[in-house]
């Protein structure tokens, strides 16, 4: 249902011309050099090689997530992670970055639009893993609200709730007494 483009508008360079010095078209470390517009049509085994990267990719970001899951709940419930946990999650973040450098390299390079389509995906992925690690090292730095007001009083929470109660109440409701005996009450503070 959707038209076909006019095979004048398709990609004039569908592969990347061959130097005689081997395969050109590989998927290790892209150097920078005058080809590095042109788009790579990846063979079989190239593909292969490059679905099973992804494979590492995405485990590392299923231990990321489960890991700032693991610890939000930790958290949550006022405690604190280890700090070589921590260490770990920062290195498995750095990791994962630069993993994304490479995707994100490989994105606009490849003519295979099945593969850039799951390229795109495992970016987006990444990218909210980014966003999911930033807002818990962030929220883990910054105290629960109870802890702010009691400190911001000068008391910790559990002092403050039985300070209240035990001091006595500018007005009883309790007592049953006139507006006269109220208007004594306050005449003697």
């Amino acid at each position: 249902s959707v038209p076909e483009p006019p095979p004048s508008a398709a990609p004039v360079a569908l592969e990347r011309p061959s130097s005689g010095a081997g395969d050109s078209s590989t998927i290790a470390p892209v150097q920078p050099t005058s080809q590095v517009s042109s788009p790579i049509r990846l063979q079989d085994q190239h593909i292969a090689k490059l679905r099973s990267e992804l494979e590492v990719v995405q485990g590392n970001m299923r231990v990321l997530a489960e890991m700032l899951q693991h610890f939000t709940e930790q958290c949550q419930n006022n405690q604190q992670p280890e700090q070589a946990d921590l260490d770990l999650l920062h290195q498995l973040y750095s990791t994962c970055r630069a993993m994304q450098e490479r995707v994100v390299e490989l994105i606009g390079k490849l003519v295979d639009d099945e593969i850039t389509a799951e390229l795109l995906r495992i970016n987006d992925e990444l990218n909210n893993l980014f966003l999911r690690y930033s807002r818990f090292t962030k929220n883990k730095a910054i105290p629960p609200a109870s802890a702010l007001v009691a400190q911001a009083i000068g008391h910790p929470p559990s002092e403050v709730t039985a300070t209240k109660r035990s001091e006595p109440s500018l007005i009883d409701l309790d007592d049953g007494e006139s507006a006269g005996g109220i208007d004594k009450k306050i005449a003697e503070l």
